[in-house]
């Protein structure tokens, strides 16, 4: 059984090791989407030849080669361009999604057709696949419609303010259309715009259970965000974006304000978290050079003015 209006799809640049696990668990879907799109970005291992053979048992998968490798969000419209499912369901290589996610999705949408996002609970799995940690919305326990209107109450005031579920997420092909796609200004947030963007207009659906499994490895897309200055850059256009004219009266100007503050908490705290770690690091260095019998008493003298 298909569903002729589910286009789920995998952008992907040297994947060989993940992308047979995130295709595997596509094709095992108890429904099986319309399509399924694969987008190269001119990989250089055996990523491509995983693909097509895959491609060749399945009629319904795609594989898309770029000419040149063109980066994360230019590859996401990309695809938005030549998918023609109705929904949009994105996997990363390193992800991987569970045997009823898509009949989920499809008996939500069929139920609440009015809705542009529907979105379940996530598991994040590390680089081999084990469960370290689960994101989840702890109360509500079935199938729920949150109204456009009550979004802030059921989610944007209960969840910390980088909380994401959006990974897990299907948007409506429409949605992403009214916003020109991914917004590459706001960086790692996009995703996670676009899905309380697309609830606070049309209304969501979330589903308790988990229905994707995000990765989290040296090599996946949310380890190399950038640095905290990066970080800050993306968080004020994001705020900037939600205070824009076109979007603030759907973003309350309060949650806004706190979301803002929040995260720069958040980015604080990292950010001294990180720079514990290094002087740690240097003062362990330098004790040992000091405690080195070769060392000069006057090297240790100037290095002492360092610990």
């Amino acid at each position: 059984m298909s569903n002729n209006r589910i286009t789920v799809w995998t952008p992907v640049f040297n994947g060989e090791k993940t992308l047979s696990r995130c295709i595997e668990s596509i094709v095992g879907q108890s429904i099986k989407p319309f399509e399924y799109l694969i987008l190269d970005d001119c990989s250089t291992d055996g990523t491509l030849k995983i693909a097509y053979d895959y491609a060749e048992n399945f009629p319904w998968i795609k594989v898309i080669e770029n000419d040149v490798n063109k980066g994360a969000f230019a590859n996401f419209n990309r695809i938005l361009h030549l998918a023609k499912g109705d929904y949009l369901y994105a996997v990363a290589a390193d992800d991987f999604s569970f045997p009823q996610t898509i009949k989920s999705f499809t008996d939500a949408f069929l139920k609440w057709p009015n809705a542009a996002v529907f979105f379940g609970d996530e598991s994040i799995v590390n680089e081999f696949g084990v469960t370290i940690a689960k994101e989840t919305l702890t109360y509500l326990n079935q199938t729920t419609y949150i109204e456009p209107k009550d979004f802030s109450e059921y989610y944007l005031k209960k969840v910390p303010c980088n909380h994401s579920l959006a990974p897990a997420s299907l948007f409506k092909k429409s949605l992403l259309d009214e916003l020109n796609g991914y917004n590459e200004k706001i960086g790692f947030w996009a995703d996670s715009f676009i899905q309380r963007f697309g609830a606070l207009k049309y209304g969501s659906v979330y589903i308790p259970k988990v229905v994707h499994a995000f990765s989290v490895n040296p090599n996946s897309m949310s380890n190399n965000i950038g640095d905290s200055i990066e970080i800050i850059r993306f968080l004020e256009s994001t705020s900037d974006l939600m205070k824009r004219s076109d979007f603030s009266n759907f973003f309350p100007p309060e949650y806004v304000d706190s979301w803002e503050v929040e995260y720069r908490k958040i980015i604080s705290r990292s950010f001294h978290d990180k720079f514990n770690i290094l002087n740690n690091q240097k003062n362990s260095h330098l004790s040992k050079i000091l405690e080195c019998e070769e060392t000069s008493a006057l090297t240790k003298r100037l290095l002492s003015a360092f610990i």
